[in-house]
């Protein structure tokens, strides 16, 4: 019964399963560069952490949000002295809720976020919102913390002590994708399929990308990975276009150039003596065949080099 009602409902247009979409690379580039993700205002530096810590430590939806604090992130160097911040620790997640039967290895708290030169950096963000929290965020789990409405140019504070609620949370990537004008509405989980689907590009194992994303097994990675993108569709068509436009150059008709005797007013006609064309199993030159004919205004001339 099961099996035939979800055939009936692919017959009629409806996937059974459908997988939230990755956020793609136009798209995450206008939103790095745009207005709603800038640190100069305390909305735009709450969008920025909200959005990097999602990607860069591949959350899921709004899971875990509420929870977080200022000492659930540390800034660190690496053995190049490069500057990243990461998790303080592992968190409780679907995957991952602790107990006796939780048994696997989880290493969610590796996950980077390397400082880079870009105006709108997640690393730089990260620290300036910590620099802006209200002062009483530090004894409760206050993170994600809602912008003050009224904000002096000489306060230090941008927000309150009041966390995000659950709708707001839940809204936040549809608020960037209407704030940047994103090609679609995305989702919160778009975000962490972005980040998935990306490190699999980059040419990643799954068993490195379990770890940091927390998931079980291989099947449930390569259900991020069916649907190509919109470089590899385009990629697609454009291989057949060009094969179909080779193919109807190939069936053009050679060039054929017309030089006008400007002397006599008389149009010559020059064809190549390639131009061969076979009649009962004889190979006859074409220029050949008509040099030295006049048809009309037309001289047709051989010519032994193509032109």
């Amino acid at each position: 019964m099961l099996d035939a009602k979800l055939k009936n409902m692919k017959q009629q247009g409806e996937e059974s399963v459908k997988h939230k979409p990755c956020i793609e690379n136009e798209d995450l580039r206008r939103l790095k560069e745009s207005a709603v993700m800038s640190p100069l205002t305390p909305q735009g530096l709450l969008n920025n952490v909200w959005f990097h810590i999602t990607l860069y430590f591949c959350r899921r939806g709004r899971e875990g949000q509420r929870n977080l604090k200022k000492s659930s992130f540390v800034f660190l160097h690496d053995e190049n002295g490069k500057r990243y911040a990461t998790m303080a620790h592992d968190e409780a997640s679907k995957n991952h809720q602790g107990g006796l039967s939780d048994n696997t290895v989880s290493f969610e708290k590796l996950g980077r976020m390397y400082q880079t030169e870009h105006p709108n950096d997640g690393y730089n963000a990260l620290l300036l919102y910590l620099e802006m929290l209200n002062p009483e965020c530090s004894l409760n789990p206050r993170f994600l913390s809602i912008p003050e409405a009224f904000l002096e140019e000489t306060t230090r504070v941008w927000f309150e002590n009041r966390c995000l609620g659950v709708n707001k949370l839940g809204d936040m990537m549809k608020i960037l994708s209407n704030g940047a004008n994103l090609s679609k509405i995305h989702t919160n989980h778009s975000v962490r399929a972005t980040a998935i689907t990306l490190w699999s590009d980059a040419g990643l194992s799954y068993r490195h990308i379990m770890p940091l994303s927390g998931h079980r097994n291989e099947n449930s990675l390569r259900s991020y990975n069916t649907r190509p993108s919109s470089q590899q569709l385009q990629l697609c068509s454009n291989g057949l276009s060009t094969a179909l436009n080779s193919a109807d150059q190939h069936l053009l008709p050679q060039k054929v150039t017309q030089q006008p005797d400007l002397t006599s007013g008389i149009a010559t006609c020059t064809i190549p003596t390639q131009n061969i064309y076979s009649r009962h199993n004889e190979k006859v030159s074409f220029a050949a065949m008509f040099c030295g004919c006049q048809i009309g205004q037309v001289h047709i001339h051989r010519h032994d080099k193509p032109q």
